[in-house]
């Protein structure tokens, strides 16, 4: 069997973190026809408006992304493909703030013996053959992103976030593919050298 095939076979959970907005995509729903994209930002959003003085809106928030992770990769999930830090990303107080979700999301899956990798958006973006960021800034540019993101799984999607999370999964089976046909370039970026090397394992 090669690449491609066993990465299809498995149940992949791919995560475009954020605070206020998690996007998800679960590549074990394909199979079933229904496609669930399970956005943890429906879930978040009216801690803002319970939280209490003792604890922030923000801890609140990542206790339950944390808590969230690791009920959906208790069972059924082999593998999580994770966005990473853009490449010569700014410190600021965002990015301090994604640090804390991103380690809350590595926790579970550590304690959940769950294997993942960290893909930066050039690279998944260069694999799922955009080449650059789409446009976010205006209501069409969301309109528009969504719809292509539907043309590929004609799933229900309710925020880019969750497109974003699709894309990843899109980028790292058509680099596979690529690696099947022996058309991988040189110089293979080291989070895609570990995919190749985890989905090589799967029996």
């Amino acid at each position: 069997m090669n690449l491609t095939d066993k990465f299809e076979k498995m149940n992949i959970l791919c995560i475009d973190p954020s605070l206020s907005c998690t996007g998800l995509f679960y590549s074990g729903f394909i199979s079933n026809g229904d496609g669930v994209i399970r956005k943890t930002g429906d879930k978040y959003s009216y801690i803002n408006r319970i939280a209490k003085n003792k604890t922030s809106a923000k801890d609140l928030q990542l206790a339950l992304i944390n808590y969230d992770i690791m009920n959906r990769t208790k069972e059924d999930c082999d593998l999580v493909i994770m966005e990473n830090y853009s490449f010569g990303e700014k410190k600021s107080r965002s990015i301090t703030v994604l640090a804390e979700v991103r380690g809350v999301i590595k926790l579970a899956l550590y304690l959940n013996g769950i294997p993942y990798i960290e893909v930066p958006p050039q690279t998944w973006m260069k694999w799922s053959a955009f080449g650059k960021p789409m446009k976010k800034s205006t209501k069409k540019n969301i309109a528009d992103y969504i719809a292509h993101g539907k043309s590929i799984y004609n799933l229900d999607y309710k925020t880019p976030d969750e497109v974003d999370a699709t894309m990843m999964y899109v980028a790292c089976r058509d680099f596979l593919h690529s690696v099947d046909l022996g058309l991988v370039e040189q110089k293979v970026p080291e989070c895609l050298v570990k995919l190749v090397e985890i989905v090589s394992n799967i029996s």
